[in-house]
């Protein structure tokens, strides 16, 4: 008699590559998902052409490649490698045992390679991806929930029936919205419910001659945004956001922009720290709410690019116990 295989028995091993084409044998973390996935996505089209009957096209392949956005909870070990996979630099400081992790971006585009192994049910389906790119990050944060972050992940090839490898699931326990600290100008209103910060390459799957699957995935323009909702008490970012300034009382083509930080420390030597030195608002909408709740702000923001130093565009940096990515 045969049985299904339970949906919760999923795993993603993932280990960065010493350089393209050269698969990871010995990954570092076995992760844990709370959705989304991770596949081989094969591109079919039906050929378009005149015949004898009204029957469609034959179908035929011309493609093939990874991708897919799993999400997983935000823990400070693991967290610290997709951080160094989004932005593509990475400074490793500190002694034994409080080590901190500083990405940042990396003008080139030449973001590391990542073997993946995709485990479901044991061993009822294991492939291997070689050659994978993290392209894009979003992190969540919400009163009453824990820290999530979804991966935009594309690679080049796949092996199906592969080996999954011997190594325990990441135990570490998550970040949860008590341990945010969201920093506004260098102050924090603790009136903070939400918070989501995107961050997107816009990647190019380069498919070119000779192979079925692609040459190359290519990061594009870097992006950095998100919103935040917090509690409307005065009219001062209101005011920023429309005029430039907290005391403008008129329309203006003057931008106003300050820090933004999202802290989330469960210790000193526990954390993730997001830095953005500028951001402008996209949107401050202060909206009328029927029941007579307290009105919130979902504020939008952009990071402003700064060509002479990349890390004030986005910095990430994470706390922990592992010496080095």
């Amino acid at each position: 008699m045969t049985t299904g295989v339970a949906g919760n028995i999923y795993t993603l091993a993932l280990g960065r590559q010493s350089a393209k084409g050269v698969a990871q044998t010995s990954p570092t973390y076995k992760l844990k998902l709370t959705s989304g996935d991770l596949s081989p996505a094969r591109q079919v089209i039906q050929l378009a052409e005149t015949d004898s009957s009204r029957q469609d096209g034959k179908s035929v392949v011309v493609g093939a490649h990874v991708e897919g956005t799993p999400e997983f909870y935000v823990r400070p070990d693991d967290f610290g490698l997709l951080a160094y996979a989004a932005l593509g630099a990475n400074a490793d400081s500190g002694t034994s045992p409080n080590y901190i992790h500083t990405a940042t971006m990396l003008n080139n585009g030449n973001l590391p390679y990542l073997t993946i192994y995709k485990a479901v049910g044991n061993t009822s389906l294991v492939d291997e991806y070689v050659d994978c790119r993290v392209t894009g990050l979003s992190i969540k944060g919400q009163a009453g929930q824990v820290l999530t972050v979804a991966a935009d992940i594309a690679g080049l090839s796949a092996t199906f029936g592969a080996t999954d490898p011997v190594l325990t699931t990441v135990q570490q326990t998550p970040l949860v919205y008590p341990n945010v600290t969201v920093r506004k100008n260098g102050s924090a209103p603790a009136t903070v419910e939400s918070f989501q910060l995107d961050i997107k390459s816009n990647p190019t799957i380069l498919q070119a001659d000779t192979s079925i699957v692609p040459y190359d995935i290519v990061p594009g323009k870097l992006q950095v945004s998100g919103t935040f909702t917090l509690l409307f008490e005065n009219d001062q970012d209101y005011r920023n956001f429309h005029t430039g300034s907290s005391s403008g009382t008129a329309f203006s083509t003057t931008i106003f922009t300050q820090t933004l930080e999202m802290m989330v420390r469960a210790s000193t030597f526990l954390s993730v720290d997001f830095l953005m030195n500028s951001v402008a608002y996209t949107a401050y909408p202060v909206l009328p709410d029927v029941s007579g709740a307290p009105i919130r702000v979902a504020a939008g923001f952009q990071s402003q690019p700064d060509p002479a130093t990349l890390a004030n565009y986005i910095q990430i940096q994470t706390y922990n116990g592992v010496s080095s990515y």
